[in-house]
């Protein structure tokens, strides 16, 4: 099945919309809240508990500067968090994962979906509009880590070119990841060299005896998540991400800590990054833009003495930094 049709068999879509519809009518309302603040600080507690955290402070962060908006998204969230969409699920009869569909359309469309409806749109036009938009990102996540065929990642790189290369959002390159492991490790059991990947990209990896990041589960100081956990210890000087984890990660905290910022692009390509550093580690960050620039701008500029400096840069360990250049040799 094409990614297009798991969300335009035009059952589950018209289910689907009318689930979402249904909830926004029941349990979302556009008046002000009486204290935004407070109400926040309660709902952030209760997301936490069920592990929607990030993405609630997200939401708020953005209500937070927009006062219009900032009743719709208390009342949606704490109906979410409340199980609300359950009710207008069982309605409509919708399965768990079509129910988790409609979940997510409603956390990546929240906000477009109350401008839309304050500036005078109907409930069903608006979320028709907002469903639209998130169609292949909810088609992915119901792909969840299943292979996909070459037709598949044709038609993603046609719809959607940003989920196709894993840089839509931090959820997409999770997904991309695991894909990208997948076919690393089909090109290994095959005895292959190389491997091509997205398929039809025409972009080439080595193949290595085992995965870099195989013996310790991931790089040195762990997910994106760890990292920031380390950068609010203060025992990580300083980190780097690509933006689309800078904005669901640090932008709605970026308030709460003295942290020195600066973004970067690289040359020649739509590629936006993030530098993030301890107060007073200007230098240091501006050192690892600098670096990773310059690695960029000339081929083979990625050498062992560009990896040494980065990870002292990042404040990753000289073993751990030797451990890196040795796995980056094991190729076959």
């Amino acid at each position: 099945m094409k990614i297009a049709e798991l969300l335009n068999e035009r059952s589950t879509q018209d289910k689907i919309l009318a689930t979402v519809t249904d909830f926004y009518r029941r349990n979302t309302k556009l008046s002000k809240p009486s204290d935004f603040e407070s109400q926040s600080a309660e709902l952030l507690d209760k997301a936490d508990q069920v592990g929607m955290r990030d993405k609630v402070a997200e939401l708020l962060h953005k209500a937070g500067k927009n006062p219009y908006v900032q009743g719709g998204v208390i009342t949606t969230i704490g109906s979410l968090l409340a199980g609300g969409i359950l009710t207008s699920a069982a309605h409509f009869h919708l399965t768990p994962g079509q129910t988790n569909i409609a979940l997510q359309a409603i956390l990546n469309t929240v906000i477009p979906t109350l401008v839309s409806r304050i500036n005078g749109k109907d409930w069903v036009d608006t979320i028709k509009y907002t469903l639209a938009s998130a169609a292949i990102g909810t088609a992915i996540a119901a792909l969840g880590e299943d292979e996909m065929s070459p037709d598949q990642w044709r038609e993603l790189r046609r719809v959607d070119p940003k989920t196709y290369l894993g840089t839509k959002d931090y959820k997409t390159q999770q997904w991309w990841d695991a894909m990208y492991r997948m076919h690393e490790t089909k090109a290994r059991e095959q005895g292959a060299k190389h491997f091509e990947f997205p398929p039809g990209s025409n972009m080439w990896f080595t193949v290595t005896k085992g995965s870099i990041w195989e013996a310790s589960d991931g790089p040195p100081h762990g997910t994106p998540e760890n990292e920031l956990a380390m950068m609010k210890a203060g025992t990580k000087p300083a980190v780097l991400m690509a933006d689309h984890i800078y904005h669901e990660l640090y932008e709605p905290i970026m308030d709460q800590y003295p942290w020195v910022i600066k973004k970067w692009r690289l040359p020649h390509e739509d590629f936006i990054f993030y530098t993030i550093g301890q107060a007073g580690e200007d230098a240091r960050v501006k050192r690892i833009g600098q670096l990773i620039l310059q690695a960029n701008s000339r081929p083979g500029g990625h050498t062992h003495a560009y990896h040494r400096e980065l990870g002292r840069l990042l404040g990753y360990s000289e073993a751990d930094i030797e451990d890196f250049l040795q796995d980056l040799e094991h190729t076959d």
